[in-house]
């Protein structure tokens, strides 16, 4: 996953996979030049890698809508959960 950033460290967007086309500073860059950057390229875009929240068994947890915020040159994502009470099993 990927963050887009502002120059405020704002998060613009959030993408799993790479949309067909971004603009970034009024220029276009499709999707395969996205994906051949390096991730120095793509830090100099201010597009930051995101460290994704372990996933709990939803069996067990209600999980909460993930949050994301910027730390360092990384994005983290972050879900609450709840433990289910025995009745709820």
């Amino acid at each position: 996953m990927w963050a887009l950033v502002d120059d405020s460290n704002n998060i613009t967007n959030i993408y799993g996979n790479f949309p067909s086309k971004i603009t970034i500073n009024n220029r276009h860059y499709d999707k395969a030049e996205l994906n051949a950057m390096s991730d120095s390229d793509k830090l100099a875009l201010k597009i930051y890698p995101v460290t994704t929240a372990a996933q709990l068994d939803n069996n067990y947890y209600v999980s909460n809508d993930p949050t994301y915020a910027v730390d360092g040159n990384k994005v983290v994502e972050t879900i609450m959960v709840l433990q289910k009470s025995l009745i709820m099993v």
